[in-house]
């Protein structure tokens, strides 16, 4: 085609558009809402001439050819991380903690005082030992009624400590799980919190995906917004639609995908940038009604009133791929002086988030990975009244979920770990005893067994004291 007529046709195009009403974007917001950019690791359906291209395939075709492929990465295994901020107790009132021998090794008379007082008989279920006066389990069992779905699930005990009441613990695995392909095919990373990793505690861990934050998501709305159809064609009208479909389509597909390098106007650079391609192409493979929580009959079924909410939405998005990671934080965590009357209520909400997921997992037959983390724990005193924080006492959890059900490693316990006679964390018998940084590394290392990657974890993050040993820190193995 002659360059100058191409040019001009570019330029009338160009004019069109101005015409109708939508100036030059500016502001990062209208950069978003044009699809020009991503923002916070995702990417806002165009507002620009998405709806318009969906009126044709010719566009769709040139931009398919002239603009590289975008896989999305691997979505088919999302990961939530559920933070109770204050210092929870997970160990020994909840799931049943031992010494090095493991759950099983039943430590010495006296030593579940601190943690809430003595267990009885323990409970098998999930995978773990647990405490059958724990309220984390009513809460699983409370969302998850189908005995085959409980039978799929299997679970880790971490013992470790953790600092109490901050931010500033680095457990938060959200990057390295993006990095070991949790990676959505509309976001990599939502959460509750926003922010650099999605949670309240914002140290982050060594490793840092560049460029990486996290959506913020606090109802069913947001979901919508981040593929969302832009209502320009009702605005611009047939006739002008027309004109605009006539002059791209006459475009060759290489000089549609080279606008962006002539300094013409951003709203054109979004026509063919292969960013704006994605963008397109989620909006037409996704309509609104397929990304409304409120509007999805597992989502309605497991969380009832709640399906407008954050947990509802963000479960929402990583199980049915949309997202790649998500955060749910829970405030209220904070149990000294508190009555156990309260934090028991507390417990079993906190075990009714990860149940909640998993149901809505087993619904849509997604696989899915839950883990569990607080900031410090908690000490009791002889009446079994939660006195003091107690750092020494932190622990974690690690859920999965497989609709085949999930594999674990071979005569390997749950507990990875182990606490002492005195009711603490044992800080010495692993690299995670006393290492919030370490933990997150087990996190992802168990993460990447579920898929059978899990010897790409030096690969993807360097030598690291997990990967120097990790049989140690594995329970899961290939499920996928």
């Amino acid at each position: 085609m002659d360059k100058k007529l191409e040019q001009k046709k570019l330029e009338k195009l160009q004019k069109q558009i101005a015409d109708s009403g939508h100036g030059k974007p500016v502001t990062r917001r209208e950069l978003l809402g044009q699809g020009l950019i991503s923002g916070s690791a995702f990417v806002i359906a165009p507002s620009l001439l998405g709806s318009i291209y969906s009126q044709t395939s010719m566009a769709q075709d040139a931009l398919a050819k002239s603009c590289p492929a975008d896989d999305g990465g691997n979505a088919s295994l999302g990961a939530i991380v559920v933070e109770l901020a204050g210092g929870a107790n997970l160990a020994g009132g909840n799931v049943f903690v031992g010494g090095r021998g493991g759950q099983s090794d039943i430590l010495p008379a006296g030593s579940y005082t601190s943690l809430g007082g003595a267990p009885g008989p323990a409970v098998k279920k999930y995978g773990l030992l647990w405490n059958p006066a724990s309220r984390f389990m009513v809460g699983l069992d409370t969302a998850i009624t189908d005995p085959a779905v409980r039978e799929k699930v299997k679970g880790i005990l971490y013992c470790s400590t953790s600092e109490n009441d901050t931010n500033n613990n680095s457990y938060i695995p959200t990057h390295q799980l993006v990095h070991a392909g949790a990676m959505g095919e509309v976001a990599k990373l939502v959460g509750t919190a926003g922010g650099l990793n999605g949670a309240r505690s914002n140290k982050t861990t060594p490793f840092i995906e560049p460029g990486l934050t996290a959506v913020a998501i606090s109802r069913s709305t947001d979901a919508i917004s981040l593929v969302a159809k832009s209502d320009l064609a009702q605005t611009l009208g047939d006739e002008s639609i027309n004109k605009i479909i006539k002059a791209t389509s006459l475009m060759g597909s290489d000089a549609l995908c080279n606008i962006s390098r002539r300094s013409l106007s951003e709203q054109m650079a979004a026509v063919c940038g292969c960013r704006y391609d994605k963008s397109f192409s989620l909006a037409t493979k996704f309509g609104v009604d397929s990304i409304d929580p409120v509007k999805d009959a597992g989502i309605t079924a497991v969380y009832g009133a709640q399906a407008n909410g954050s947990e509802a939405t963000i479960s929402k998005l990583v199980v049915s791929g949309l997202a790649g990671v998500g955060v749910i934080v829970k405030g209220g965590y904070d149990y000294h002086g508190n009555a156990r009357t309260v934090t028991d209520t507390r417990d079993q909400d906190a075990g009714l988030t990860v149940g909640r997921i998993i149901a809505y997992a087993a619904r849509q037959n997604r696989p899915v990975t839950v883990i569990v983390v607080t900031d410090g724990g908690v000490s009791s005193n002889a009446a079994g009244m939660w006195s003091s924080d107690s750092s020494q006492r932190s622990a974690a959890l690690q859920f999965s979920f497989h609709p085949n059900g999930t594999q674990v490693q071979a005569s390997k316990d749950p507990q990875i770990g182990a606490y002492k006679a005195d009711g603490t964390a044992d800080k010495t018998v692993n690299a995670i005893g006393d290492n919030t940084t370490n933990l997150a590394l087990a996190f992802t290392a168990n993460y990447l067994a579920l898929k059978g990657d899990e010897k790409r974890l030096a690969t993807l993050f360097g030598a690291n004291p997990i990967s120097q040993k990790l049989e140690e820190y594995l329970v899961f193995s290939k499920s996928m």
